[in-house]
Formats: structure tokens, C-alpha cells, sequence
């Protein structure tokens, strides 16, 4: 703060007699007969204005005291004449103007035209400025209650006039500092007054002079007094530097319909938003008491779309998307990327033909190449001697559809170096006879290959990737299940910090921690890293207090733990975390109050989580808790049944019955156990909240296509599974909106469109609830509101 303005701010005595607040509200509002509406006077008061509370120079409330009004009212440079309130620096408009009121309006026009022409301060000498507001209190005993005509209205009007001694003081501030005070000053005189008229406030009898401010509005002016004089005032511009901005620009989304997800308010059409934040939902004709005398615009661009809270994502893996959709692909289904469409692979003849393709296209023979999108139900068995027939030549590698597993030829496994340990630690998850790594075993081969496919270009493109995907699914807040796990505590953060962050970024990201791949990198310094690493976050790149373990295998490569009859086939499962370890990876968390978000696809894996859980709840009892089973793929309904009874959540994966709900009946575990997978229905029932995630690149970032097979329970093939399972479109809606926000902690930031939320939408051509179910998934993502920013969506 400039020194010379120190003194007039802070000093405790009162500035010069002709230094002047007057405070006066004028009523422009209709439905008052004209002699109840106070008359203008032509000149300001001769002394200066005695205020009826206020505060001491110790800061210390005082019911009768004398305070002129300091100037913390700074001033603009240039002293207009002022001659009629035309002139004058801003007026604020009717407040509470309404149509239709006929009773008083010729008053009320009468009033208008009056006040316009009434001259104001014209004997003012021009060479001295400050700001002056006036306030005039209202009668409005004559508005009945069941009167359709307005409570009066608020005007305040500003003159400037300082003495001559003291502008030279206020000259030194910046033209654009002084002009924002002067707004910021308005800004809250108007909220104060506007207040002061609510007729929720119980009336006072009307005093004779609207200028004598007695006990009936001391709380008005010991606000006012507290706003403009007390010592808080120079101590907040300090704080930020310089003099208090210009109050932000509001910006009126206008559409054809809001989907609020607010059950007290579900639809509107108009939503105010101000500094990323949402100041009111309805219509653009209620918002006058939020625009009426502030900067604003009303954005019409989406007038013919629909707009709900933008979409979440609260399970899926930013770099393993990025680092698999790197690679050549070869899936059972169609992936629609950024750069291209990649067609489906279904069976193992066009697989081998693709993959052979692919290969000798490979110009490298330093470093493996390598083909995502492998599935066995659709391409069959793989083995080493299989890829060198293939590949002879050039190191090849196919990477499992789900991620768990990876084969070899024998020219690729060179660049997998495996340490004895691991071998002895991992061997009944790794054949290198077969070139097969699965599971844990995969991750001793990943490790060995990272210097080959997490190149920091690799890393950036694959970032690049999975940002468009985010924008075109309509998310504007995701959650990384796996922080660390992939490429590393530390190279994923700092990847995360050039590359998942900034304004081209319109969503933000939450790091759920998997302490186990903390501890392998770490050992026993894993969670002092991690709440160090949770002191680097900031607002979109955040750490919130909470883990990711595991239970069993995958899902989709079939490797979950299932119970009897067990699989078709009669192969096992795999376990990610041995039950007999999985309590000492959670339990230190878990007494912490750390929320623990759990992997678990089989029944029999989800018997060991809720035995954990049921032990974790008894011994150490918790009142608030996020415990969520993540990916929920295959249970029964007495577990359900069970968790309910225990609390938490569950987060299904939106796809595993679309994409492989007809194959898992065919050959994975029958058709009964296959039709009831991620049993929504039965969650409802049980009162169980649940979200639904992508897991991707496990599924895509497609919230819709989510909602549409949470709905129809359709699969790819066309056939309706397990129809009691389906659940309501508001209730699949609510799976990636606003019980997505609770499952994280942030139901009170995000997930539904209500006054002080995130301003974070998505803009729909259609609205849900209007079309076929079966056409949900086909509506256009025209694009994203991200803070209250505007995307279109790549």
C-alpha cells in the first residue's frame, strides 16, 4: 500500500468536516402512493453525517458514536461536472422491478422521471472528489403481503468529493485500483441495503428524517461503518498487495433445459456463475437481485441444449491409458481415439493377421514392439512359440486386454530381465518357458520394460490422449485409482504436474494411492512420502486422504477369485494382495482415517473384503468413512445384503456387462452368474449407493454409454441381461454425478448444479430422460464448463 494513503486509512481521529458519507436510499419500487416516497433533497447535508454505531479505534463495537467517514471510499482521478444523477459515476438499477404491478404505477413513473431530473451537488467544487453514497430507508408499511406488487426497490447513488488536502493522497493510487475500490465499495453498500429491505426483516417504527439512522437500522450502519472505517479495511488490501478488484464478471448460461440433480430444485434454465463458482439457479428473469447493478453477460450458446453437472469419473488410470493407447491395438472392440477409429478384432484369425501386419511394420529392433488388445474368449491362447512364428525376426509382445498379463516372443523376452528374487517371490504368476507374465508377475516384467515404453514423449502423448478422451466423454473430474502404481511415485507426479494441470486443462484430478506399489518403490518410508506428496497438491491436482488396495485378479482377462461352482473350464483365479496380507496393508490407513477404496471382482475375493471390513469396523470403530468396492464384477446377493448392513459404497464398472456379459455366459462362468454381474438392481434395493466408472483404458470414458447399459442391461451382442438388475436413468445419472461427488468427498464442491458449487457442467445436444435408453449413449457431447470456463469438446 502506497505509503501516503497509510495515514488517512488508519488514523483513528476523523477526517475534515466537508469529508462526507451520506447514506440515502431512494424507493423507485411501484404499489406506494407518492406522498409515502420520500422527497430528494437538491443539496448534501452541510455537516458531515452522524453514524448511529460503529466501531471504536480498538476495534471495539460502540452503540452512540460520532465516526465521519474515513476515506477508505478512494476516488477516481477525473472530476466530471456533476449536474443530475445522469451524470453521476454509477447508478444502480431498480432492484426489484416486476411487470404487471398496476397499482401506483403513474407514482412510479412519475417517481422515475422525477429522479432523473433532479439536480444533485451542483455547487460541489470540481477540484475535489471522494465518494459519497446515499441511502434513504424505505417505508413500506403500505405493501400488504398478498399484494403482487414489489417490496421497494434500493438506488444507490454515488457523488464525489474529498478536500483538497487529502487528494492528493489518493491521486497516487493506480486509475484502475481506485476505480475497483470505488466498485468494491458499491458492491457492498448495495448488498447491505438490499438486505435491509428484505421484508423477512421484522419492521421498526419509521423515524421522521431518513437521514437520522436510529436504532431500527444500527445494525445497517455497524456494518456499513465496519466496511468502510474500521481498521479491517486497509488490512485486506494489504493482504492482497494493492487496492480490492473490480468484482468479477457474471456470466448467465442460458439453456434449453438444466438437469440439476438437486431433488429440491431438478430443473431450470438459466444458471449465474461467478469466479467458477454458481451463484444462482432458475431463470434469467430471477437474477436481477445478482446483475442488476454489476458487470455481467447472459451466454446464449447452448439455448437449444441441455446442461447437467459436468460427469465424474471416480475410477480409472490417467497413465496406464496414456502408455497403452500408445501402443499398436488389436481389442474385441472398437476404439475411437483422437487421431483415428481402430476396428474391432474378434476373432484369432483377423488377430494373427493384424498383429503379423503390424509387425513387419515395426522399423525397431532395439525395443520390443508391442500390441494392446489381446483377449483369449475372442483371439484364444497365446505363447511364446505362437509370436515367434509370427515375428521371427523383431522382438514382438501382446499386452492383455485387461493390462494383467503379457505374452513374449523369444526376441522380447531379452529385454525382460527378471531378478532371481522375483522369480522366487512371483513364479507361480510368471512362465518363461511361455513367455507368460500375469498379474504381479506382470508387474516384474512392466518394470523391466519401462525404460523402453514410458519414454517421457511416450508419457506426454499418451497424456494428451487421455485429456481429449476426458473433454469428449463430458468429465470434468476424474480420480487416478492407482497413484504411483504405474510409472512410479514420482515420475507420474511430475508428468502429472507438466502435463494434467493449467487452463487448456478444463478437469482436475484426485491421486487415490495404492500404498502397496508406495511400499514396493519405498519400503518403510512409503507413507511419510505420501502425506508429503499430499502437501504438494493443489486445487486440481489434489491428494485427498484416502487408498486403493486390492483383493483379486482381473476381471476381464478372468483371473478374479470366484467361489463355487468355480469357472467353466475349471482354471483359478489369482489373488493380487494374498489374504493373509491384505489386513496389514489396510488396517495403519484405516486407523489414520484414511478412506480405503478396494479392488475386488470375484465372490470369493469380495468374502475376503468384507471380513476385513467387518473386523476394521469392530475393533476400530469410525463414523465417517468412504469404504467403496471397486469394480464390484461378480456377487451374491447375500453379500450385498452383508455390506449393507456394514455401510460404504460401490463403484461397478459401466462396461464389464456390455462388453463382456455374452462371452463370460459362453465360456467364463454360465449364464445365471454372467446375467447378474455389477448388480446394480440389487444395490438399489439394498439402499447401497453406488457409482459407475470406466476404469479405462480397462473401458472408455463414455459416461453415457455407462448410464445406457446401467439402464438396459443390453449387451454388444443385443441381449438383455439380468433386466431386474437395470436401474432408473435418474439413478445412473446419479452414479456419475452426484453420488460419483460423494464417493469422494467432494458432494459438496461438485456432482449437482446448486448456488456455491463448482461451476462444472457438461452440455448435452439431448436430455437423458427424453430419449429411448436403448439411445442414451448416442446423444452429443457438445462440450464442457469447467470452473466456468467454456470447452468444446475435441
Amino acid at each position: 500500500m502506497d505509503p501516503g494513503l497509510r495515514p488517512i486509512l488508519e488514523s483513528s481521529r476523523p477526517v475534515e468536516a466537508n469529508a462526507r458519507l451520506a447514506i440515502r436510499l431512494e424507493i423507485e419500487g411501484r404499489g406506494l402512493r407518492g406522498d409515502q416516497r420520500e422527497k430528494r433533497v437538491e443539496q448534501p447535508p452541510a455537516d458531515s453525517v452522524t453514524l448511529q454505531g460503529g466501531f471504536d479505534a480498538e476495534n471495539r463495537q460502540v452503540p452512540m458514536i460520532e465516526r465521519r467517514a474515513k476515506l477508505a471510499q478512494r476516488v477516481i482521478d477525473t472530476p466530471p461536472p456533476i449536474h443530475r444523477t445522469s451524470s453521476l459515476v454509477q447508478k444502480t438499477p431498480n432492484l426489484s422491478a416486476q411487470r404487471g404491478c398496476r397499482q401506483g404505477e403513474e407514482t412510479g413513473r412519475r417517481g422515475n422521471e422525477s429522479t432523473d431530473d433532479t439536480p444533485v451537488a451542483s455547487n460541489y467544487p470540481r477540484n475535489r472528489l471522494a465518494v459519497r453514497v446515499e441511502y434513504e430507508r424505505a417505508q413500506t408499511r403500505a405493501i400488504q403481503p398478498d399484494s403482487a406488487c414489489p417490496t421497494a426497490s434500493v438506488n444507490l447513488h454515488v457523488h464525489r468529493i474529498v478536500p483538497e488536502g487529502t487528494r492528493k493522497n489518493l491521486q497516487q493510487l493506480p486509475p484502475a485500483g481506485r476505480i475497483g475500490v470505488l466498485r468494491a465499495v458499491l458492491y457492498h453498500a448495495r448488498t447491505m441495503l438490499t438486505r435491509s429491505l428484505d421484508r423477512r426483516v421484522p419492521e421498526t417504527p419509521r423515524r421522521s428524517s431518513a437521514l437520522d439512522l436510529t436504532a431500527r437500522s444500527t445494525w445497517a450502519v455497524g456494518l456499513l461503518a465496519a466496511l468502510f472505517v474500521s481498521p479491517l479495511a486497509p488490512s485486506a488490501v494489504d493482504a492482497r498487495g494493492a487496492v480490492t478488484p473490480n468484482p468479477a464478471e457474471i456470466t448467465v448460461f442460458v439453456a434449453r433445459k438444466i438437469v440439476t440433480m438437486e431433488p429440491g430444485q431438478p430443473e431450470a434454465t438459466a444458471v449465474a456463475v461467478r469466479e467458477g463458482i454458481i451463484l444462482d439457479v432458475g431463470s434469467v428473469d430471477r437474477f436481477e437481485p445478482w446483475i442488476a447493478d454489476l458487470p455481467h453477460h447472459v451466454d446464449r450458446r447452448f439455448a437449444r441444449k441441455v446442461i447437467l453437472p459436468g460427469f465424474i469419473d471416480p475410477h480409472l488410470h490417467p497413465f496406464l491409458a496414456g502408455k497403452l493407447l500408445t501402443f499398436d491395438i488389436a481389442a474385441p472392440e472398437v476404439w475411437n481415439l483422437p487421431s483415428e477409429t481402430i476396428p474391432a478384432v474378434t476373432t484369432r484369425e483377423t488377430f494373427v493377421e493384424r498383429i503379423t501386419v503390424l509387425s513387419k511394420a515395426w522399423p525397431h529392433a532395439d525395443r520390443p514392439h508391442v500390441v494392446w488388445g489381446w483377449h483369449r474368449l475372442w483371439h484364444g491362447d497365446f505363447t511364446r512359440a505362437d509370436l515367434d512364428r509370427i515375428a521371427p525376426d523383431k522382438p514382438l509382445l501382446i499386452w492383455h486386454r485387461s493390462y494383467h498379463e503379457i505374452v513374449a516372443n523369444t526376441k522380447a523376452l531379452e529385454f525382460i530381465e527378471v531378478p532371481a528374487e522375483d522369480l522366487a517371490r512371483f513364479g507361480d504368476q510368471i512362465d518363461l518357458e511361455k513367455g507368460h507374465f500375469k498379474e504381479l508377475g506382470m508387474a516384474v516384467a512392466n518394470r523391466a520394460l519401462a525404460e523402453l515404453t514410458e519414454t517421457p514423449e511416450k508419457i506426454a502423448l499418451g497424456l494428451d490422449i487421455f485429456s481429449r478422451l476426458v473433454r469428449r466423454g463430458g468429465v470434468t473430474t476424474v480420480a487416478d485409482m492407482m497413484a504411483g502404481g504405474t510409472i512410479g511415485t514420482e515420475r507420474s507426479w511430475q508428468a502429472s504436474l507438466a502435463h494434467l494441470q493449467g487452463d487448456d486443462v478444463p478437469f482436475r484430478t484426485l491421486f487415490i494411492a495404492a500404498p502397496f506399489a508406495w511400499q514396493l518403490e519405498h519400503g518403510s518410508d512409503a507413507h511419510a512420502l505420501l502425506e508429503a506428496r499430499r502437501r504438494e497438491a493443489n486445487d486440481q491436482l489434489r491428494w485427498p486422504k484416502a487408498i486403493k488396495s486390492a483383493s483379486d485378479g482381473a476381471f476381464i482377462s478372468q483371473l478374479m477369485q470366484v467361489g463355487p461352482p468355480g469357472y467353466l473350464d475349471g482354471h483359478e483365479g489369482e489373488w493380487l494382495i494374498p489374504p493373509e496380507y491384505q489386513r496389514a496393508a489396510v488396517e495403519p490407513y484405516w486407523k489414520s482415517g484414511w478412506d480405503v477404496y478396494y479392488h475386488v471382482n470375484g465372490d470369493k475375493g469380495l468374502d475376503v473384503v468384507l471380513d476385513l471390513f467387518e473386523a476394521l469396523k469392530s475393533e476400530h470403530p469410525r463414523v465417517d468413512y468412504r469404504f467403496s468396492l471397486e469394480h464390484f464384477g461378480l456377487s451374491r446377493e447375500d453379500q450385498v445384503e452383508r455390506f449393507a448392513r456394514l455401510g460404504g459404497s460401490v463403484s461397478i464398472n459401466g462396461y464389464y456387462l456390455h462388453y463382456f456379459g455374452h462371452k463370460y455366459a459362453e465360456h467364463g462362468v454360465g449364464f445365471a452368474r454372467a446375467s447378474q454381474m455389477t448388480r446394480l438392481g440389487s444395490l438399489e434395493r439394498a439402499g447401497i449407493r453406488f457409482t459407475m466408472h470406466s476404469d479405462c483404458p480397462m473401458g472408455p470414458i463414455e459416461p453415457l454409454l455407462a448410464v445406457t447399459t446401467a439402464v438396459t442391461r443390453m449387451t454388444t451382442s443385443g441381449q438383455v441381461m439380468g433386466p431386474d438388475q437395470a436401474v432408473s436413468v435418474e439413478s445412473a445419472l446419479r452414479a456419475v454425478t452426484i453420488d460419483a461427488a460423494w464417493s469422494l468427498r467432494l458432494d459438496h464442491e461438485i456432482g449437482s448444479i446448486a448456488p456455491g458449487k463448482r461451476a462444472d457442467f457438461v452440455i448435452l445436444d439431448k436430455n437423458p430422460h427424453d430419449v429411448r435408453p436403448s439411445r442414451i449413449r448416442d446423444i452429443g457431447v457438445w462440450g464442457t464448463v469447467y470452473q466456468g470456463k467454456v470447452f468444446e469438446a475435441p
